[in-house]
C-alpha cells in the first residue's frame, strides 16, 4: 500500500505540474507523502488553483479533469481502482 500512496502523490503532483506550467494549483497538507488511500473506494481530490483554471489529475490510467470555480476552488473524484 506504501508504494500505491507514493505513486499516487507523484503521479497527481507530476499530473497537475505538468498541465499548468504556470498556474499556481496548491493541494491541501493531506496529500502528501506515505498518505494512504482506501482500496476499492473512489478517491476524492481537492485543492485550489487560478479562478476557471482546467485542472487534471491521473493516477495509474485513470484521468479526471475539472475547472476551478470562480474562487479558485476545484474537487474532483478519481473512479475505485
Amino acid at each position: 500500500m506504501k508504494i500505491v500512496s507514493r505513486l499516487f502523490t507523484i503521479g497527481l503532483f507530476a499530473a497537475l505540474l505538468s498541465s499548468v506550467s504556470n498556474a499556481k494549483v496548491r493541494l491541501p497538507a493531506l496529500f502528501s507523502d506515505h498518505m494512504v488511500l482506501q482500496r476499492g473506494m473512489p478517491v476524492s481530490v481537492w485543492g485550489w488553483a487560478e479562478p476557471n483554471e482546467a485542472v487534471t489529475v491521473s493516477l495509474d490510467t485513470v484521468k479526471a479533469e475539472t475547472v476551478a470555480d470562480s474562487q479558485g476552488k476545484w474537487e474532483l473524484r478519481l473512479p475505485e481502482l
